[in-house]
C-alpha cells in the first residue's frame, strides 16, 4: 500500500496538473482557502500557528466576509470545546483582528498528520482517532446552532445529480479521473458509473434520510489526516473547526474512514468499522464530492481528491 496518495503511479500520470503535497509540509500550512499562515515561535520556544484573514490574498472580493465569519466561528469552536473539557484540541488558542493563534504540532517534533505507512502503526493510528471521534460525540452540541452543514451538503449535491446534464459532467470525470485511483477506490468509480446509468434516486434517498435523522451531536465536518495531529506517546489533536456544527451521529467518523481508506488503507478491517461508518452520511457525502468535483478550478488536484472520496466512499458502501 502507499499510504497518504489516492493515486496509483506518478510517474506514469499524464496529467501534470495532479501534484502531490511535498513531503515534510505539515498540512497546518496548507489548505485551499486563501488565508495567510504561517508558523512563530513564542520566547518560551512553542510553535505557533497562525491564520488570518487578508483582503489582499482574494480573488473574488466578495467571498471574504464569509471567510472572516468561518475563521471567527473556528475561534468560537476552540473556546467551546476548552470549555466543555474537550483536550484534543491545541492547547493555546486565541483570536483577535481576524487573526486566530493555536499551538502547532510539527512534524520534526514526532506528530504525524497523514496514515503512517506501517500498517501495525496506521491501524494504531487510526484506532486512536476514532476513539476521539466517538469521544467528541459526548460533547453537548451548540445550543446557538451554526448553519448545518449537513443542510450545506444536501444543497450543494443530490438535487444537482439529479439533473441529466449534471449526470453527463460526473461521467467524464469519471472517465477522466479513474484510471489514477488506487484499485480499492477504483472500484466504487465503476460503481459509481452503474449509478448514473440506472438513476440516482436510491443513494439519494439514502442520503436524505440521513440528512433528516435529529442533530443530536457536534461535529466537525472536515475529520481527514490533514486536519487531524497524530503523536505515537501524544495522541490526538484536531484543528481546524471551521466547519462544525451539529449533526447526527458517526458523521465525523464515517468520513475519517474514508479518507484513510483513499490512502489506500483498509479500513473495514478495523473493529470498530461497522459501528463507525454511517452509510447514510456515506450516500450524503458523496452527493456533494461528486457535485463539487465537476465545478471549474484552476488546479485540479481539489477536484481529483474529491472525486477519489466520492469513489472511496463508494467502495465502503459496497
Amino acid at each position: 500500500s502507499w499510504f497518504g496518495w489516492p493515486w496509483k503511479c506518478m510517474a506514469s500520470m499524464s496529467v501534470p496538473e495532479f501534484v502531490p503535497n511535498q513531503p515534510g509540509v505539515s498540512p497546518a500550512i496548507g489548505g485551499h482557502m486563501l488565508y495567510h499562515k504561517h508558523i512563530e515561535i513564542t520566547p518560551e520556544g512553542v510553535p505557533i500557528f497562525v491564520k488570518a484573514f487578508d483582503p489582499n490574498l482574494l480573488t473574488m472580493p466578495e467571498k471574504g466576509p464569509g471567510m472572516q465569519a468561518e475563521l471567527a466561528h473556528e475561534a468560537r469552536m476552540y473556546q467551546y470545546l476548552h470549555d466543555q473539557a474537550f483536550d484534543r484540541m491545541p492547547e493555546d488558542f486565541s483570536y483577535a483582528d481576524d487573526t486566530l493563534r493555536i499551538r502547532a504540532y510539527l512534524p520534526e517534533d514526532g506528530w504525524q498528520w497523514d496514515v503512517p505507512s506501517d500498517l501495525a502503526t496506521a491501524s494504531t493510528y487510526a484506532s486512536e482517532v476514532l476513539d476521539t471521534l466517538d469521544g467528541l460525540q459526548s460533547i453537548p452540541p451548540l445550543s446557538t446552532p451554526h448553519p448545518s452543514t449537513t443542510s450545506l451538503f444536501v444543497e450543494k449535491g443530490w438535487p444537482l445529480l439529479r439533473k441529466p446534464e449534471h449526470q453527463a459532467l460526473v461521467a467524464s470525470k469519471i472517465d477522466a479521473f479513474a484510471p489514477f485511483l488506487h484499485t480499492q477506490s477504483a472500484e466504487g468509480a465503476e460503481a459509481l458509473q452503474r449509478v448514473l446509468h440506472t438513476g440516482v434516486e436510491t443513494l439519494a434517498n439514502l442520503a436524505l434520510t440521513a440528512a433528516q435523522q435529529e442533530h443530536t451531536q457536534l461535529g466537525h465536518f472536515d475529520a481527514r489526516p490533514s486536519n487531524i495531529a497524530w503523536h505515537p506517546t501524544e495522541g490526538v489533536r484536531i484543528i481546524d473547526w471551521s466547519w462544525a456544527s451539529n449533526t447526527s451521529p458517526h458523521s465525523d467518523s464515517t468520513m475519517f474512514l474514508i479518507d484513510v481508506h483513499k490512502a489506500d488503507f483498509e479500513t473495514r478491517n478495523l473493529p470498530s468499522f461497522e459501528v463507525d461508518f454511517n452509510r447514510g452520511h456515506a450516500a450524503l457525502f458523496i452527493g456533494y464530492w461528486l457535485a463539487r468535483c465537476v465545478m471549474p478550478a484552476p488546479d485540479q488536484t481539489v477536484r481529483f481528491h474529491q472525486f477519489a472520496s466520492a469513489a472511496t466512499a463508494m467502495t465502503l458502501l459496497g
